[in-house]
């Protein structure tokens, strides 16, 4: 008979946090911090914090999600940096480099994505995937 197949322990090290992750956690740490360790629970604590990310405005949240982008660029550029030899290596993250993510610059890029999956919808509807070359 087989075993259950072990979790993969550095999957956690090898996924950078999204938005919501961040999210969740510092709220899940302000939870602790003005309740203390043992009043809290995980599961209540990510409830509440469900309930407050579903109403919070697209502003407030963006600092989240600006804060995801950086992880996972110096995650990046970590990784890199691992194959370089040491003239090589890449800086971590400045602001000398080709795009730099501000505010706005996210909104466009999520704006972006927004308008490419309304397009290829709409293509859906009007092309049939056997008219595609």
């Amino acid at each position: 008979m087989m075993g259950k197949p072990k979790a993969n322990k550095n999957h956690s090290k090898s996924r950078t946090p999204n938005a919501w992750i961040l999210f969740s956690n510092n709220h899940h740490n302000g939870k602790i911090r003005k309740h203390g360790s043992k009043n809290v629970k995980r599961t209540d604590s990510m409830k509440s914090a469900q309930i407050e990310w579903e109403n919070m405005s697209s502003n407030k949240k963006l600092d989240f999600f600006l804060q995801g982008e950086t992880i996972k660029e110096r995650t990046q550029v970590e990784e890199a940096n691992k194959y370089l030899d040491d003239n090589e290596k890449l800086t971590p993250i400045t602001h000398d480099r080709f795009i730099i993510i501000t505010p706005n610059y996210y909104k466009r890029l999520q704006k972006s994505k927004e308008n490419r999956v309304k397009e290829n919808k709409v293509f859906g509807e009007f092309i049939q995937e056997d008219a595609y070359i």
